[in-house]
């Protein structure tokens, strides 16, 4: 009797030997190496960005980070280019003052330049600070690629 692959041939009968996969790196799978859902490269700055905001904040800090990011880009790009009206630029308009805003974009190091390399521009109106997203632009090419990527950290670092 000849073996297959995953058992083990102990004369009369062959036994089964489970085989299991060697565990993956995280941050690796999360960066470059991780296939991405085009061949679109991602910005050079964005990847940077996201290299300082993974290595260089509490990983709570970086998964709430990233998905209120990924909602503000996403808003931006959709709810956001919705014509030139108030309700459309509500979603282009980030107040980086805002509580919320301040302890997951301005006090996470990275994050802002994540903001900045996926199309917002810092604006000041006033004593106000804002990220303003451009009217009539739906995103660079790569930005489906980069909201993948940190979807995928927050979801790698679920227990």
């Amino acid at each position: 009797m000849t073996a297959q692959h995953g058992s083990v041939n102990s004369g009369a009968e062959a036994q089964f030997i489970p085989s299991i996969a060697s565990p993956r790196d995280i941050v690796a799978e999360n960066t470059e190496t991780r296939p991405t859902k085009s061949k679109v490269p991602i910005s050079w700055e964005f990847k940077q960005a996201y290299e300082e905001t993974i290595t260089g904040n509490a990983q709570e800090a970086v998964v709430n980070s990233f998905g209120i990011m990924r909602k503000l880009l996403v808003n931006a790009t959709t709810k956001g280019q919705n014509g030139n009206n108030a309700d459309s630029a509500k979603f282009r308009k980030v107040r980086l003052t805002n509580a919320k805003i301040r302890q997951a974009i301005s006090e996470v190091h990275g994050a802002l330049d994540i903001m900045l390399s996926c199309g917002f521009q810092l604006v000041e109106e006033g004593q106000e600070t804002y990220l303003m997203f451009p009217a009539d632009f739906k995103g660079a090419p790569w930005l489906a690629n980069a909201l993948n990527m940190m979807q995928q950290y927050g979801k790698s670092c679920q227990v």
